[in-house]
């Protein structure tokens, strides 16, 4: 197959980097003490000075910093490091937020965003933000159930969900 005709019908963001490697960076400053917050963030802008295209911050809220006003603060104190969060766990929030908050976070970055979904792994984070902690199957149907709504929140047309 040729070069154009792999990349004809692809995302601009797949064609973009097609044929090159990209290096991203994840911090969790669990283990600051003082001013966590400025930590990362430093430690982002540094990122950006030094290549990087990607800084990412985990969605582990029940420990760790909150992922999307920390990807708001990136998005305004760097000029082209893609923020990422790796990964928003999609049974953590109402998929119609998550998609509001991404749409206005890749707005905020000039489209920047890399967002990851997935199902969560840690029960006990789960036990800790009230919510259940259900089997693997039920996680990976909530997910396409996230998935979506979230294209249909995006979508030019009026959308419903039923499931």
């Amino acid at each position: 197959m040729t070069e154009a005709a792999a990349t004809r019908d692809v995302h601009p963001w797949v064609r973009d980097r097609h044929g090159r490697v990209g290096f991203g960076l994840e911090v969790f400053p669990i283990e600051t003490p003082e001013e966590p917050a400025r930590a990362l963030l430093t430690a982002a802008e540094l990122a950006e000075q030094l290549g990087f295209d990607s800084f990412w911050f985990g969605d582990h809220p029940a420990w760790g910093l909150d992922c999307w006003l920390h990807v708001a603060a990136l998005a305004m104190r760097t000029d082209r490091i893609g923020p990422g969060i790796n990964v928003a766990c999609a049974l953590y929030r109402n998929p119609v937020l998550m998609a509001r908050l991404a749409a206005d976070l890749d707005n905020l970055s000039n489209g920047r965003l890399i967002l990851g979904l997935g199902i969560g792994w840690d029960e006990n984070e789960f036990n800790n933000l009230g919510i259940p902690f259900p089997s693997v199957p039920q996680r990976q149907e909530a997910l396409e159930e996230a998935i979506a709504i979230m294209r249909g929140a995006w979508g030019q047309e009026p959308f419903s969900f039923e499931g």
